[in-house]
This record gives C-alpha cells, sequence and structure tokens, in this order.
C-alpha cells in the first residue's frame, strides 16, 4: 500500500500556523541562542543552559512545535502505532560444604549488574514480593528460610545489593500518595501520577533490616545498575508547561521542574530535605529538539549510603539505556510525533533517527559526547561498547515510503564531543525483514532477522572500521535472545508458529554458522524468557539452561481448565555439542495456588526466575521463584523438592467453583 507524501497533507494551514509561531516568538528566540534555537543541526552534542530563562524559552518554543506535532500526527491517514507477566523440607544433621558456584542475574555486561526483583549470593537471597523486601537463609539448601521482611511503600519493582547495603527501587501512583505521605516526610504535593521511591537498607543484620535512607522523586522510575559500590537510577518527567505557556511572565521555571525530598535519617522522623532533581543550569539540551521532558541519572554510594547524591538531566522524551563498566549511554529515540518532526522543517518524510548521549560514571555521572544514527533500536541489546567504540545495529521502518525495513550497523568513536560515525555497515537481513535479536560478543556480532524465516546472521567486527557479514543461516521461526556459551556456541530463545523454540548453533567458523540442535517445547507454549533475559538462566558448570514455560496443553468441553491441562513451571534442559538440547526436568509451584476444595484455577502464576547453586563436593541445586513461593530442588533428583518457602503476594487469587 501506498501513502500520499506527508508534506502534501499539511497544507497551507499549517504553514500559516508555523509562520505565526515564529513571528510570535522571535523575541525570545533572539534573546538566547540557548533557549530558542529549534533548527535542525548536524551536531548532536548537548548543551547545559546559561540561565533559567533560556531554559524557560526553550521549552516554551519546543512546548508549541510540540503542540503542533500532537495535531498534525492525528491527522495522518494511517496510526503511527502501526509503526513500531508445600512439602516441608528435609532437614540434615550433618554439615552441609560451604556454596562454591552460584549463578546470579543474567546480566548483559560483565561487572554492571543490573536491577531485578530478586539478588543472592547463594547463601542468602534478597527478593521483593508483595510489598515487602524479604530476606531468605538459601544455604543449607534443605534449610531455606525466611529471616525477615520490610515492608515497602508503594508496589516494589527492582533491588541491588552491595555488601551490607540494599538499594530498592518502587513506584508509587499519586492516588496513594497520601496513604503514605507520613513515611515519605517528603513537602511537595505530587504533580504526575506515577512517582519513584528509593529505599536503603542496612542488612549487616539478615534478621532485622533497617531503612537508612528514603528518597522520592517526582519522575518515572526507568532503569538502574550497579558498578561496584556505585548505583546508577535512570527516571524520566514530563513537564506540564502549561502554566508557563499561558503566562510565561508569571511563572518561574524552577517551578515547573520535578522536585526529589530526600531523608537520610527516616527513623528520626525528621522532614526530608526537599530540591530539585537538577537545577537550571545541569539541565542538557540537544542541539536537535527532542521534546520538553527530561530524563535523569542520579548516582547512589552504597559504600557511603548517606552521602550526598549526584545527578545530570538531558531533555528528552524517551530514552534507551545501556552500561559498560566505564560509560553510560542514553539513546533517545523520537516518540510517536517527534518523528514528524523534519516533516514541519521542509522534508517530505520523516527522517527516524537515535540520538546516542555518553556519560562517564565514576560516582558522579559526567557528559562526554553525543552522536545520531539513522533508524531505532530493538532494544538495549543492540548496543555494545569495545575496546572504546560504540557499536549499534538499528532498524529503520520506512513504512510512510512504501518502502522495505533497513537494517544497519554503526560503529562510534569519540572524538572531543562528538561521537563519529567511524563505519556503517547496511543491508542486514533480506528484503521485509526487520531486527528480532541482537548480540556483541567482543570482536564479532550476531543479528537476527525475520519476516518469515529466520536467518542468523553473523558479523565479524574485527577491524572496525570495516564491519563485515561474515556468514547467514536460515531457519525456520525466528530468535528474541541470544546467549554466548562455552566460546564457540550461541544458545538461542525465541519462537516457532505457537511454540517456544530453543536453539543451539555452533559459531566456531564465523562464515559457516552450524544449526547443532533445536527443541520445540510444544503448541500454545511461551516463556518470560522470550522478552526478559533476567528468567533466562544458564549454569555452566552444569550445563543446564532454565527457563520459565508456560503451555496451555489441551483444551477441554469444561468452561475451566483443570491443573491437568497446563503446565506452568520452569522447564530445564541439558545443551552440550555433543548431545544437543535434551529435557532434563520440569518443576512446578501448583501446590502453592491450588484450591484444597477445587483442583481448578483460572489463570496460571509462572515461575518467573531460577537461580543454580553448587557446594565444594560438586552437589547442585536449582532454586525457583514465583509469585507465591520459592521451591529448592537437587539436580540430581529434581524430581524431589527439598525445601520450600512461601512467599507473600498482594494480588487477588481467581478460582472457578
Amino acid at each position: 500500500m501506498s501513502f500520499p507524501s506527508p508534506r502534501s497533507l499539511i497544507c497551507c494551514t499549517l504553514t500559516i500556523l508555523l509562520t505565526l509561531l515564529i513571528g510570535c516568538n522571535s523575541s525570545n528566540n533572539s534573546s538566547s541562542d540557548n533557549g530558542g534555537n529549534l533548527t535542525t543541526q548536524s551536531s548532536a552534542k548537548l548543551s547545559q543552559f546559561e540561565s533559567c530563562e533560556s531554559l524557560k524559552s526553550y521549552l516554551i518554543n519546543t512546548a508549541e512545535q510540540q503542540n503542533l506535532l500532537t495535531n498534525y500526527v492525528a491527522e495522518l491517514p494511517v496510526s503511527v502505532d502501526d509503526a513500531t507477566d508445600s512439602p516441608e523440607p528435609i532437614s540434615f544433621e550433618e554439615e552441609q560444604p560451604a556454596v562454591q558456584e552460584v549463578t546470579g542475574t543474567n546480566n548483559q555486561v560483565a561487572g554492571v549488574d543490573e536491577a531485578d526483583f530478586i539478588k543472592t549470593d547463594g547463601n542468602h537471597t534478597y527478593l521483593l514480593s508483595g510489598n515487602y523486601f524479604m530476606v531468605l537463609q538459601t544455604w543449607p539448601a534443605a534449610e531455606s528460610r525466611e529471616l525477615s521482611r520490610t515492608e515497602i511503600d508503594g508496589t516494589p519493582r527492582d533491588l541491588l545489593v552491595y555488601e551490607d547495603t540494599a538499594w530498592v527501587v518502587s513506584e508509587i501512583h499519586q492516588h496513594a500518595y497520601e496513604d503514605f505521605e507520613e513515611s515519605l516526610n517528603g513537602d511537595f504535593a505530587p504533580r504526575i501520577a506515577l512517582m519513584t521511591k528509593i529505599t536503603m537498607l542496612q542488612i549487616s543484620d539478615p534478621q532485622q533490616p533497617v531503612v537508612i535512607r528514603e528518597t522520592v522523586l517526582e519522575s518515572i522510575y526507568m532503569d538502574a545498575l550497579r558498578i561496584d559500590q556505585q548505583v546508577y537510577l535512570v527516571v524520566s518527567t514530563q513537564l506540564d508547561l502549561t502554566g508557563v505557556i499561558d503566562d510565561p511572565e508569571g511563572v518561574e521555571v524552577e517551578q515547573l521542574l520535578p522536585m526529589m525530598a530526600d531523608n537520610t535519617s527516616p527513623a528520626a522522623q525528621i522532614d526530608a530535605v526537599s530540591s530539585v532533581i537538577s537545577g537550571c543550569n545541569e539541565i542538557y539540551q540537544p542541539e536537535n529538539v527532542t521534546g520538553t521532558g527530561t530524563v535523569s541519572i542520579l548516582g547512589f554510594d552504597l559504600e557511603n549510603p548517606l552521602a550526598e547524591l549526584t545527578s545530570a538531566s538531558v531533555l528528552a522524551n524517551s530514552t534507551m539505556v545501556y552500561a559498560s563498566q566505564d560509560n553510560l549511554y542514553l539513546a533517545s529515540i523520537e516518540d510517536n510525533n517527534w518523528l514528524w518532526f523534519p516533516v514541519l522543517e521542509g522534508e517530505d518524510y520523516p527522517t527516524p533517527s537515535t540520538k546516542i548521549h555518553k556519560f562517564s560514571l565514576g560516582g558522579s555521572p559526567q557528559y562526554l559526547a553525543s552522536g545520531s544514527v539513522e533508524g531505532h533500536l530493538l532494544n538495549k541489546f543492540a548496543m555494545d561498547e569495545f575496546q572504546g567504540e560504540l557499536r549499534l545495529v538499528t532498524t529503520e521502518l520506512n513504512w510512510w515510503r512504501d518502502e522495505d525495513p533497513e537494517n544497519r550497523l554503526f560503529v562510534l568513536q569519540q572524538l572531543d564531543n562528538q561521537l563519529e560515525k567511524q563505519a556503517e555497515l547496511s543491508g542486514l537481513g533480506k528484503p521485509g525483514e526487520r531486527v528480532f535479536a541482537v548480540r556483541f560478543d567482543q570482536q564479532r556480532g550476531y543479528v537476527v532477522t525475520f519476516e518469515q524465516i529466520d536467518p542468523l546472521i553473523t558479523l565479524d567486527l574485527s577491524d572496525s572500521t570495516n564491519p563485515q557479514v561474515a556468514g547467514e543461516l536460515e531457519v525456520p521461526g525466528f530468535s528474541t535472545y541470544l546467549h554466548p556459551i562455552e566460546g564457540d556456541r550461541l544458545l538461542a530463545i525465541g519462537q516457532q508458529d505457537t511454540s517456544i523454540k530453543l536453539s543451539l548453533f555452533d559459531v566456531s567458523t564465523l562464515s559457516q554458522p552450524i544449526l547443532l540442535s533445536e527443541h520445540l517445547i510444544g503448541q500454545g507454549s511461551y516463556s518470560e524468557a522470550q522478552y526478559d533475559h533476567h528468567a533466562f538462566t544458564w549454569f555452566e558448570q552444569e550445563k543446564i539452561l532454565a527457563i520459565p514455560v508456560t503451555q496451555w496443553n489441551s483444551v477441554t468441553d469444561s468452561t475451566d481448565f483443570g491443573l491437568s491441562d497446563i503446565f506452568n513451571g520452569l522447564e530445564l534442559f541439558r545443551v552440550t555439542a555433543e548431545s544437543g538440547i535434551q529435557p532434563y526436568a520440569a518443576i512446578d509451584h501448583d501446590f502453592f495456588y491450588e484450591d484444597p476444595d477445587n483442583g481448578n484455577w483460572f489463570y496460571p502464576e509462572g515461575i518467573r526466575r531460577s537461580f543454580f547453586v553448587s557446594d565444594e563436593q560438586m552437589n547442585s541445586y536449582i532454586y525457583s521463584i514465583s509469585s507465591r513461593g520459592m521451591l529448592v530442588n537437587g539436580l540430581a533428583s529434581p524430581e524431589r523438592n527439598i525445601g520450600s518457602i512461601e512467599l507473600p503476594y498482594t494480588d487477588p487469587v481467581f478460582y472457578l467453583f
């Protein structure tokens, strides 16, 4: 299907509106280049505002442009949206050996710990369940038990742990703010629907965690990561500029900036100290307009948990986060409205791009450089830093041109405050295909594109100035997550028809990738690991993969489904080059959910995470976690539960009677 040129759809009315807009704001623009310049620039670098007045001017002009874009997009002939969830433990009297090996969070980058709702060192496991931060004893395996639970305001989302300090992020809805007002001790009224709260706890005594700091942010939680003792939190806020647009002289811009309330003595029940997250001169503006929202990076020191917080903010509406051990990158992507900004400047079609902003990580995030690439990123796995260079894979959909998607690889290198394109490789995949998975592995790269057949594309990145497609292999279905194992093997999870598909590739010869093994779990199956890599657990020592699986096995004549009709648990597979992918065991949590008076349930609540622990005698155990409980099973006899812990939950249970 072809569409009329978007430029022809604007007509004279939009041209007149733009002319009037520029005329009405000419005095503001002339007063400060920093504040009013909306012209597209070749440079993508950020610059700080010189004053609050320049910030106000910038925001007013950008907001008016944003309103025009909103009205324009609403008139498009095609929706822009089309473009883009117990038995008694067996006791052992003899002393068990110490923990030797434990799988933790499945992180993208070694040394960069990603926030998740569970963390473990084997001996103790810290998790968020219901409204609680919980500490569990998980070693010895058969003596696993709950040690403590601490109530957290709002809805707990993620946590990070460093030595004796736990860092918990939760979300608080505006309508529930008054329920927590006393514990929050903030002296500002929330102006957004969803806020972020950070709770820091001293956990040197796991049976009695102590809350030592509480910080409420008038922003939405986006991501968090830890490098050694430093935690970096990324939040965003969409500023409400109605007041300053209606009365530019009567409203101070500082009144519009997102606030934070920080309490370093919550036990003393004193008021928190309130301030803006970033002051006017601490906010960076892009040379290319991307919206009126702010994206902020805040630094927390878990070794010195009461230390002053650090922050840096960028004006942007949407952002994806990637971090190496040294740098953090914000990938600012136009939302559905700002995608059309080039049309307002006279172009025939949108030119989708992604702005990349680089910050150094050394306690306080410091801005370094910016760059821009064509197209949009699939997820953070489409970014990777190696030997100081940033590699990215993007897709440009091109539906507005009635053309096929364009998939590209870029290599960016920092030169002064610019991320310059060092190399570009276009034409990844066949016509009509778009990117479904990306993984970088030092001098290698792997890309999965899909339309009807799943090509695995291998990339030779040994010469960063001249990257090459090394090989390609076509297999049915598609992969959504790629996991390098054993150096020259690639383990993938994805989908074929309505079944989860596991694939094992040999990539020892990059130009000739080989499919060693594949396994279809069955029709009507799906897994959280297909879209969240934290649910994908690979235990190298035992060559075992664990993934959550929900499978609707059969359809009955009844209006309800019995437990026998649905498998909802953890499936384990032994994966070797010699034997391929072999089912090993299945663990379910049915008894946590089952109604003792009626064996039926309404909707399956799945196992979400798992981890492995082995001891000095090479005995290995698998721990599985759902919203209702944790089970412990020995790998030697996985059919036998050797420990269980029931967990608190807040969601109601639905039964069919």
